[in-house]
């Protein structure tokens, strides 16, 4: 029971953090006009332990989505091929609930 209340403060601690990151997609285009084929980038904020990946679902709604991880670099940034059917992609980093939405060929301002 003691080493119960000893762990409290840690786990209280650990939970405050996981709300101090974001992933932001900063790109999603496509590689040639009338192409599936997709670079999506993105940047991972806060305190990130490393190593860290990003999972990345394209086509989220779809009948069949397609599952892709990508490395965090230690400047935070990612980037990944994907082949997409519609265009639309999510990121999230593993281990968090940080997580983004995108359609291909938006404005994302960056």
């Amino acid at each position: 029971m003691k080493a119960l209340l000893l762990l409290l403060p840690m786990l209280a601690s650990s939970v405050a953090w996981a709300d101090t990151g974001s992933v932001d997609i900063t790109s999603f285009r496509y590689s040639a006009p009338r192409s599936r084929i997709a670079e999506l980038c993105g940047k991972v904020t806060g305190d990130v332990t490393f190593p860290a990946y990003v999972k990345v679902v394209v086509d989220p709604n779809a009948s069949g989505p397609g599952t892709y991880t990508a490395t965090v670099l230690d400047g935070g940034t990612f980037c990944v091929v994907v082949y997409t059917d519609t265009g639309r992609a999510t990121a999230e980093l593993v281990g968090t609930g940080f997580k983004a939405d995108v359609q291909a060929g938006e404005n994302l301002g960056r």
